[in-house]
């Protein structure tokens, strides 16, 4: 089973964090967030990866990544602390996942075909030229076939180099 998971909403607020005083509350902000399951709260550290580094803003639709063997409190509505985030249209996908060498995540659930127009980026926006097998990606999609696992051809791959995002506390 994937250690990441995905929640996916629409922003209603972002605010600082409330009732909080670990020296880091102030570099995060809080999202709420309204999903198809309910409403959640995200926690975003200044270390959370963002694709394309654009601020965040109520209305956007936002699919956000946490590690799912993280402890998380048991409160109402539920707390994710992000690892990673993606402002997406509403025709885009995204995965965060570790991928092995024939470029499918360990869910088996998504197989990547790299195109000449797929764009190869490391987490600061600079081109990658590695190999991308055998490494933690964030996949940003549009359409995928039906089969088992899932194959499409990404927009965007954005490559951690050989570890996942940072961990954040």
């Amino acid at each position: 089973m994937s250690r990441f998971r995905s929640i996916t909403g629409t922003i209603n607020h972002i605010g600082p964090m409330q009732s909080c005083s670990r020296e880091w509350c102030n570099c995060a902000s809080l999202i709420s967030l309204h999903t198809e399951q309910g409403p959640a709260d995200l926690v975003i550290f200044a270390d959370t990866y963002i694709l394309g580094c654009e601020p965040l803003h109520p209305g956007q639709r936002i699919t956000a990544f946490y590690d799912a063997n993280a402890p998380m409190p048991l409160i109402y509505p539920p707390r994710y602390n992000i690892l990673a985030a993606a402002r997406l249209n509403p025709a885009q996908t995204a995965l965060l996942a570790y991928f092995d060498e024939q470029l499918t995540d360990e869910d088996n659930t998504l197989h990547l075909n790299i195109s000449r127009s797929t764009k190869l980026l490391t987490p600061n926006g600079q081109l990658y030229y590695g190999p991308l097998g055998k490494q933690v990606l964030l996949a940003v999609y549009s359409s995928s076939t039906r089969s088992v696992p899932a194959i499409t051809t990404p927009e965007t791959v954005i490559t951690f180099c050989g570890r996942p995002p940072l961990e954040n506390s």
